[in-house]
């Protein structure tokens, strides 16, 4: 005969009822980290990130993990479900504490560098400015006259940026005119 874990009772094993078994305490384990400099590298199972040395006290009691829908998560601990939330933590939100209908951006485009400097809370609209895309992006080539014309938008209003013998001219023109349209919010 055993004992229970959370009220000693004898038991034919750990507990001796459900209510028991939601009772038991609790070991949370934790991400291994190292201090760089003004950065802390945490260790996951998958994949290795970044956070600001300030931002530790904030995130090295959560166990955190990779995923590719997600990135960096964590879930939920029992106490936080019991108030009533539900689901898992994205590490940049919980950095910035960006509240619902925002959205955090990464900066240089990596998922993995959760660094103040890499992160700012901004609308949909202007993360979707500074996502990687085609090299093609706004160019499109003119099929009757053989030449590239650029074209972009930002919120809505159109650009016409102009026609271009080559791709290296359109390309060139299509990045001082997202400099000028998009300013630091443009794709790298």
């Amino acid at each position: 005969m055993n004992k229970c874990i959370t009220c000693s009772q004898d038991t034919k094993v750990k507990y001796c009822n459900q209510e028991c078994y939601r009772k038991r305490p609790i070991v949370y384990t934790t991400n291994q980290y190292k201090a760089i400099d003004n950065e802390v590298v945490f260790n996951t199972t998958t994949k290795s990130f970044k956070i600001s040395l300030s931002d530790l006290d904030k995130v090295k009691d959560r166990l955190w993990h990779y995923t590719k829908s997600n990135g960096i998560i964590s879930n939920l601990r029992r106490d936080e479900r019991e108030a009533g939330k539900h689901g898992h933590i994205k590490l940049h939100r919980y950095i910035t504490d960006a509240h619902s209908g925002k959205v955090v951006d990464h900066i240089n485009g990596d998922q993995t560098d959760n660094t103040r400097s890499n992160l700012r809370v901004v609308e949909q609209w202007e993360n979707m400015i500074n996502m990687k895309s085609s090299d093609m992006r706004n160019i499109e080539r003119r099929s009757n006259s053989k030449t590239f014309s650029v074209r972009m938008k930002r919120q809505g209003k159109k650009y016409y940026i102009g026609n271009y013998a080559t791709i290296e001219e359109a390309k060139e023109a299509r990045d001082r005119a997202a400099l000028e349209i998009h300013g630091e919010l443009r794709s790298r």
